[in-house]
């Protein structure tokens, strides 16, 4: 089993700029802690899962929302504070394209991009597999909104037993302060454990030192 492995959920421009296309409220007061996490993660060669939404203009979900993260434009893009130049992308159908390469992403780190079109990372179909490749011990999870893709991240891997669960409180932001608040009751119960983005930085340092100790 990995030590411990980041999930970052939909960190990008229209969603973490107040100027973006759909953005979720004081979402760019978090953007140090995204910053701090990012770079522990490249630091300690941590792997990082990051979902990444992905519209064709015409998407029927913006009758209900927005136009926002269409495909190509500026507002897609994940914020500098989180993306990794040697990031490679995973399309929505989920089909990983030949130069992934396992033994190395659990050697030394790096993001793998899952394109989706819908609210859950799940919904491409190589989140669970790479999942299930890596069978981390520990999952930290950050990004937006926390009702929305940061929930249904967590619940998923939470009801297939894919390792402890932790919410950098800090660095997580929801749409709705009471959908927000009553989806952090709900996964406290389920045995979510929340911290500091700093705090699980430190951790994280220390879970990969015990692996190469």
């Amino acid at each position: 089993m990995f030590p411990v492995i980041f999930f970052d959920a939909d960190t990008q421009r229209d969603f973490i700029e107040p100027r973006g296309a759909y953005p979720v409220p004081d979402a760019a007061v978090i953007r140090s802690r995204l910053r701090e996490l990012a770079e522990t993660a490249r630091s300690f060669a941590i792997p990082i899962l990051a979902s990444w939404d992905a519209h064709p203009k015409d998407d029927p979900q913006f009758s209900s929302a927005p136009p926002h993260c269409v495909i190509g434009t500026k507002g897609q893009e994940k914020i500098p504070e989180t993306w990794l130049r040697s990031a490679f992308l995973v399309p929505a159908s989920g089909r990983r394209r030949p130069w992934v390469n396992m033994k190395e992403l659990r050697s030394q780190g790096g993001q793998i991009v899952l394109e989706k079109a819908v609210d859950d990372p799940f919904g491409n179909p190589a989140t669970e597999t790479l999942l299930r490749e890596l069978e981390p011990r520990r999952i930290v999870i950050y990004g937006v909104a926390t009702e929305g893709a940061v929930r249904a991240f967590a619940d998923r891997c939470l009801t297939l037993g894919f390792g402890e669960i932790f919410l950098a409180r800090d660095a997580v932001r929801g749409r709705s302060a009471e959908e927000e608040h009553r989806t952090l009751v709900e996964l406290a119960d389920r045995g979510v454990r929340f911290e500091t983005a700093h705090a699980l930085c430190l951790m994280a340092s220390e879970w990969m030192a015990e692996r190469r100790s």
